[in-house]
C-alpha cells in the first residue's frame, strides 16, 4: 500500500497555543506592575469558560482504507503512537521547540509512507487537552539559569478526573499513551482515602497525600506532607507523574510554585504558571491574592532574614520539612536539563 503524507509540510512549524492564552502570556508584565486590585489583567482573559485548553493540529496523508497507526518521534523524548480513523490524525501535545519524525503505518495490510518531520514552536507554555479533565498542563519547560531548564515530560498538573470530572476514555489513552503517566499524586483530604485510582489497572500508581496551601505550609503536620512529596519527586521511577488536588489550582499551584523556585525557575515564570489556572474554569488566581501574598511574606521573613533570595528561602523552608540534602539533589538531577 502506498501512503503520502500531505500536511504538515516537511519544515513546518506547529503552535498548540490559542489567541486568548497568548495574550495572557504577554501580558505578564502589566499584572506584576498592577496595584492590589487597581488594574486586574486576569479579569480580561477569565470569562467563566474553560480557556486552558490548547489549539488540536492535525496530520493529514493520502491511502486507501481507514485503519492507520501515526507514530511521532520527538526529538531527545519518548515516541508517540497514535491510531487513526481515516485519513487524519490529531497530532499529540508533544514537548515544545523540538523536531518531531512522522510516519503512518496500515493497519491491515503491509505498506508505510516515507518518513516526515515538522517541529514543535518554542512556546512558553504546554496546556494538553485531555477529554474530561481540565487545567492541565506541563509544569516543565520554564528556563532557568546558568542554561538550564526545566524538563518536559516528567511533572504534569491539572483536576481530579474522578468526582467533578471525569476521564473518558480518550482522555485515559492520552494520559497513559501520550503522556506515559506513572503515578497519580493526590492532594485531597481524607475522604478519598479508600477510593482506588481511576488509572491503577493502567499501571499508574496512586499515591495520596493530602496537603494544605498557601500560608497554612508553615504547620508541623504541612511541612511533614510537602516533605514527603518532595522525597517522592527525589525518586526516578516516580515519573512522569500528575499532580492534582480538586481543580490543579490552591493546593497543587502552592506545591508547584515550591517545587519550580526551588530548582531555579524564576519568580516571573512561577508565578504565571500559578496564574495560568486563571484560563480554566476553577476562578481567577492572581499573585495578590492575600493567602498567596502571605505564603511567599513569611517564606521571606523566616527564611530570608540575611537577604536571601526566594529559591534559598524555599530550600532553607524543605530542609525544615524533613528533606535531606542528597534528596534535594536528587530532585534537581532529575527535572533540570541543559537547554
Amino acid at each position: 500500500m502506498e501512503i503520502y503524507l500531505d500536511s504538515p509540510k516537511n519544515g513546518e512549524t506547529i503552535s498548540f497555543l490559542t489567541d486568548p492564552q497568548r495574550e495572557y502570556i504577554a501580558a505578564e508584565k502589566e499584572r506584576a506592575q498592577a496595584i492590589g486590585r487597581e488594574i486586574d489583567y486576569l479579569h480580561l482573559f477569565h470569562t467563566g469558560t474553560d480557556q486552558s485548553q490548547p489549539e488540536e493540529r492535525f496530520c493529514r496523508f493520502r491511502a486507501p482504507g481507514d485503519s492507520f497507526s501515526v507514530l511521532f518521534a520527538p526529538e531527545g523524548y519518548a515516541p508517540v503512537l497514535v491510531p487513526a480513523h481515516g485519513n487524519t490524525v490529531r497530532i499529540p501535545y508533544l514537548p515544545t521547540g523540538v523536531r518531531v519524525e512522522w510516519q503512518v503505518f496500515a493497519d491491515e495490510e503491509e505498506g508505510c509512507s516515507d518518513i516526515g518531520y515538522f517541529y514543535t514552536a518554542a512556546e512558553p507554555v504546554r496546556f494538553i487537552r485531555v477529554p474530561g479533565i481540565t487545567n492541565v498542563r506541563d509544569c516543565g519547560i520554564w528556563q532557568m539559569g546558568d542554561g538550564e531548564r526545566m524538563r518536559q515530560g516528567m511533572v504534569f498538573r491539572g483536576s481530579e478526573w474522578d468526582v467533578h470530572c471525569h476521564l473518558t476514555p480518550e482522555g485515559k489513552r492520552i494520559l497513559i499513551d501520550e503522556a506515559h503517566l506513572r503515578t497519580e499524586l493526590d492532594m485531597r483530604g481524607e475522604s478519598r482515602a479508600d477510593e482506588p485510582g481511576v488509572l491503577e489497572e493502567d499501571g499508574v500508581q496512586r499515591i495520596r497525600i493530602p496537603l494544605l496551601p498557601y500560608d497554612e505550609i508553615f504547620t508541623p503536620e504541612a511541612m511533614e506532607a510537602y516533605g514527603a512529596y518532595f522525597q517522592l519527586f527525589s525518586e526516578p521511577g516516580l515519573y512522569p507523574c500528575y499532580l492534582h488536588c480538586w481543580g490543579g489550582a490552591d493546593r497543587t499551584g502552592t506545591l508547584v510554585y515550591l517545587l519550580q523556585t526551588f530548582l531555579g525557575v524564576s519568580r516571573t515564570d512561577a508565578v504565571l504558571d500559578y496564574e495560568l489556572t486563571t484560563m480554566s474554569v476553577w476562578g481567577v488566581r492572581y499573585r495578590r491574592f492575600t493567602p498567596f501574598a502571605d505564603m511567599e511574606k513569611h517564606l521571606r521573613d523566616w527564611y530570608g532574614t540575611d537577604g536571601a533570595d526566594m529559591q534559598v528561602c524555599v530550600r532553607r523552608y524543605l530542609l525544615d520539612c524533613g528533606v535531606h540534602e542528597r534528596e534535594l539533589a536528587m530532585v534537581r538531577a532529575i527535572l533540570t536539563e541543559k537547554r
